[in-house]
């Protein structure tokens, strides 16, 4: 299975809806968080 990479911002209710999602489901995937201040 490939490996699930979500983005997110601290903020972002979407983002958080979907990080919640993935832990309920207990699928592997990495966090990356972006601070909106200093974009990448």
């Amino acid at each position: 299975m490939p490996k699930l990479e979500l983005v997110t911002a601290e903020v972002c209710p979407f983002a958080q809806r979907n990080h919640m999602t993935l832990l309920e489901k207990n699928l592997e995937f990495e966090l990356r968080e972006v601070d909106l201040d200093n974009k990448p």
